[in-house]
């Protein structure tokens, strides 16, 4: 690794004004000595338990949706002694940017974009341990509750799932989750469901219009769920 470095060091100073390319052919010749015979590493800032930015945060938040137990960490901001002390000025530069992810000794580009199945399916051929990738909650509902009882949060949350129509099922189902005696103004029957839903339509269209961002960092209409 020292070696590559020293190499790819001596040709970004035989290529002066071309410093985003040299940069990054030091860092990925780096990366990639670093992280060969290894199942995965991840070059992140601060560490799983403890990401130090937003994109950190969120590449350990979709290994931990991939169902991601056990992965080789390098804190680009506190290397540690194993890792070449030039790999601290690469990693500050503006022209490189984190988390990158290596499977098998060779980056994963895109990967914060990728659907946790597909992560995990990467994750999974490079050798890495995973265990049950855990079922995360739909933040949908959220957007939706601000001003809402609770009952008609559960019917936008019923209404998404099953659809419009079947006002019998929806009122079942709504009872089973609020208790027979609602605020649904006439009570959780059918008909009383219906006008529930017929007023409720244009706030949801409005919210959905808008187009929120989730926790999650999808839209409704973005959700890999989908």
């Amino acid at each position: 690794v020292e070696r590559l470095l020293q190499q790819t060091q001596s040709q970004e100073a035989a290529v002066p004004g071309d410093e985003a390319e040299a940069t990054l052919a030091t860092w990925r010749h780096f990366a990639e000595a670093l992280a060969t015979d290894k199942p995965a590493v991840l070059f992140m800032r601060g560490t799983l338990a403890a990401p130090l930015d937003e994109a950190s945060l969120q590449g350990a938040t979709k290994l931990r949706a991939a169902g991601c137990v056990g992965i080789e960490v390098v804190d680009v901001c506190d290397p540690g002694k194993d890792v070449p002390e030039g790999l601290q000025a690469i990693s500050d530069s503006a022209h490189l940017r984190f988390p990158q992810l290596f499977a098998a000794g060779a980056d994963v580009p895109g990967w914060l974009d990728l659907p946790p199945g597909a992560l995990r399916q990467r994750l999974s051929e490079a050798g890495v341990a995973l265990g049950e990738a855990p079922e995360e909650p739909c933040h949908g509902a959220a957007a939706f509750a601000e001003g809402l009882e609770t009952w008609e949060v559960a019917l936008v949350e019923l209404v998404s799932q099953d659809g419009a129509g079947q006002w019998a099922s929806l009122a079942e189902k709504l009872r089973a989750r609020v208790g027979a005696d609602g605020e649904c103004g006439g009570g959780l029957g059918p008909e009383a469901v219906e006008a529930a839903w017929q007023r409720l339509a244009p706030v949801v269209k409005q919210k959905l219009e808008t187009q929120p961002e989730m926790p999650c960092g999808h839209s409704c209409s973005t959700c890999p769920t989908r």
